[in-house]
């Protein structure tokens, strides 16, 4: 009898079915990240109105952080400083579950740190589209944001180069590439499938 571990065949469909698990893993974490954006916006957006319309005090925020741990024990994200976030993201995001939202796609830590660190609303547009495209970790996007790669690359299509007619065919373009896109972020992807038997 031959080995299956051995038999092509069978190398074969376990390839096939541990990419079929792989994609459906990733199907289910995007819907749950879409369903905890989409609440974190409605919580913000529910404070918002609140507090606008009541007169409690400024330990609103305390109450509702502790009562809402006390009701989820199990659960993370109702700090008093992730409801602030929560109510920031709405404020910037008001009419987030109407228009379809680039920024919906990311994981809730991304979503922080841009508003956080990004005030313009198109330089964070910007980084939301990059980070979405390659596939940006935190902290690739937070390296992205302290090197400055919206000035460098989301604003190039406004400023002229003149390497495309200063230098030879070959080097005027890679100089205009390479200024272009100053940062290769492959490298920092780990191979996760390194680990596995």
């Amino acid at each position: 009898m031959v080995s299956l571990i051995l038999n092509k065949d069978y190398k074969q469909l376990l390839t096939q079915l541990k990419e079929r698990i792989k994609s459906a893993q990733l199907n289910a974490a995007l819907a749950v990240n879409h369903e905890l954006v989409n609440l974190y916006w409605s919580l913000g957006k529910t404070i918002i109105e609140k507090q606008a319309q009541t007169k409690w005090g400024s330990k609103f925020l305390d109450s509702l952080s502790h009562d809402l741990q006390t009701a989820f024990p199990n659960t993370q994200g109702f700090s008093k400083r992730n409801l602030e976030r929560m109510r920031q993201f709405a404020e910037l995001y008001p009419q987030f579950p109407i228009a379809t939202q680039a920024v919906s796609q990311l994981p809730w830590g991304h979503i922080c740190l841009l508003f956080q660190r990004i005030k313009d609303q198109e330089a964070r547009d910007w980084y939301t589209k990059q980070a979405i495209v390659n596939g940006w970790s935190r902290l690739t996007l937070e390296d992205g944001i302290k090197q400055k790669l919206y000035q460098r690359q989301g604003l190039s299509a406004n400023k002229a180069s003149n390497y495309l007619e200063r230098l030879s065919s070959p080097q005027s373009a890679l100089a205009h590439d390479l200024l272009k896109n100053p940062y290769n972020f492959d490298f920092l992807t780990i191979n996760t499938d390194a680990h596995e038997k």
